[in-house]
């Protein structure tokens, strides 16, 4: 594992001492919808909150949080060299019922457009992240009217949701290559946008993430003032 990109990684995890639920995003809202995902910048190393199955949520703190993915860091990557390919830790929270993993991802992104400004884009993208469907069952997504399918596409997801008047807001389209349905998980949709988040939407451009499955998962922003004339792929 590269040491820099992980600890990239570990440095956005925040370290608050107030305790927050942590809990499954499905089954209600918590201060922390869960899964919830730290990218490196480079998308290559990440840290994730699960809970543990047949349980939906904890109480915790981040600095809790903090201290079980430093432990991960110090053994798994420090202590581990290049072919460790992450590790993990559980019985975090008050309830012992969260899991912190720290693993290798492949990204497949790129980035495209002109730089745009936006306040508080983290924020605005966290919060688009935390209403995408994260279920590991493998699904069937396709164009409307294809014989099987059960997700259909393209689908879009806006924060903040309601009218596109909104100046300051990220968007994000599921579609499929091709127009062909492909066999694929909304965990990996997910997955896809962090990647995007992390490498494209928090320099200040749009990015889109090709998914193995054949879906693609695009991110852009709401026009906002320009900061330069650049076009950047990653």
């Amino acid at each position: 594992m590269n040491r820099y990109s992980c600890l990239q990684a570990f440095n956005t995890i925040p370290t608050v001492r107030q305790p927050l639920t942590f809990g499954d995003r499905s089954n209600g809202t918590f201060n922390v919808q869960l899964p919830r995902r730290f990218s490196s910048p480079d998308a290559t190393c990440v840290i994730d909150i699960f809970h543990k199955d047949g349980v939906i949520s904890d109480i915790a703190s981040y600095q809790q949080i903090s201290r079980a993915a430093e432990r991960l860091y110090g053994v798994c990557v420090v202590g581990g060299g290049t072919r460790t390919q992450g590790g993990w830790i559980r019985d975090i929270g008050r309830q012992k019922n969260l899991v912190i993993v720290l693993s290798l991802y492949e990204p497949s992104v790129a980035c495209f457009g002109q730089q745009f400004a936006m306040r508080d884009p983290a924020q605005i993208s966290q919060k688009l992240l935390s209403i995408i469907p994260v279920n590991t069952e493998r699904q069937i997504f396709g164009p409307e009217g294809e014989s099987g399918v059960q997700v259909e596409v393209p689908v879009t997801y806006n924060w903040p949701p309601g009218p596109s008047r909104w100046a300051n807001r990220v968007s994000l389209k599921v579609d499929v290559e091709h127009r062909n349905r492909v066999d694929a998980r909304w965990f990996d949709v997910w997955a896809g946008a962090v990647a995007v988040t992390a490498m494209c939407t928090l320099r200040g451009y749009a990015g889109i993430s090709s998914l193995p499955s054949g879906l693609r998962v695009t991110l852009t922003a709401a026009p906002g003032p320009r900061v330069q004339n650049e076009t950047a792929t990653s």
